[in-house]
């Protein structure tokens, strides 16, 4: 089964679309954010240690990539106020775009 999640979150005049998806062959779940069709930032989570657990199927796993998903999205709609991700890639970014968008 794949599974995913699309969400638009709007920041004043800026509409971050929030992507997630889980990525089988990857073992991987993987949450992309947009604005104006480029990436601006990414979380890729594995899950490779907890396939081994009787208790992990796809929809533990459909959870967690809720999670993940509803977490960037709440991380992004604070981007205006000086909220980010814990990488700091994706933070400086996050600053870099706001800053753009007041110079212009």
């Amino acid at each position: 089964m794949i599974f995913g999640f699309n969400t638009d979150v709007k920041v004043g005049d800026t509409v971050y679309h929030v992507q997630s998806e889980a990525r089988k062959h990857d073992q991987l779940l993987q949450t992309q954010v947009f604005v104006r069709g480029r990436c601006i930032g990414k979380k890729a989570t594995s899950y490779t240690e907890q396939i081994a657990s009787p208790d992990f199927n796809d929809d533990r796993m459909h959870e967690m990539l809720k999670s993940q998903h509803k977490f960037i999205c709440k991380r992004s709609a604070r981007a205006g106020s000086r909220a980010c991700w814990k990488s700091p890639t994706v933070c400086a970014l996050l600053r870099r775009r706001r800053t753009r968008m007041v110079g212009n």
